[in-house]
């Protein structure tokens, strides 16, 4: 058992969160993408998300972890920081990538990526 992470943002500060979510929002309604259709129950999950994301409390996590990083920052994002080190244990592997084309274009590498990681903690 393992947590992957693929260019996850955590920002402790619940301002700068909801600018991350909402920016990233944007550009998914900008980018009209077939790969992340946005349709009424998208919409309403995502605000339900933001609405109750400030009620978790940011633990670090147990499990095995792995950080997939993308190398371009979105730049609505800013200066707003990934999942902090603290909250993770793991290594932080970086993909030529943005926030999206790290699952999209570049999807091929990110599985290469997380098959290396998980194969190992699968007993392969």
């Amino acid at each position: 058992m393992g947590v992957a992470m693929i260019d996850t943002y955590s920002p402790e500060e619940h301002g700068l969160n909801r600018l991350v979510l909402t920016d990233a929002l944007g550009q998914i309604l900008s980018r009209d993408n077939a790969l992340t259709p946005v349709d009424d129950h998208a919409l309403v999950s995502m605000g339900g998300y933001v609405r109750i994301y400030p009620e978790r409390a940011a633990e670090p996590i147990t499990a095995p972890t792995l950080n997939l990083r993308a190398t371009v920052t979105l730049s609505s994002f800013g200066d707003v920081d990934p999942v902090p080190a603290r909250q993770h244990r793991g290594p932080i592997e970086r993909i030529e990538s943005d926030h999206f084309s790290i699952i999209e274009e570049q999807a091929e590498e990110t599985a290469a990526h997380l098959r290396r990681w998980l194969d190992p903690l699968s007993g392969r």
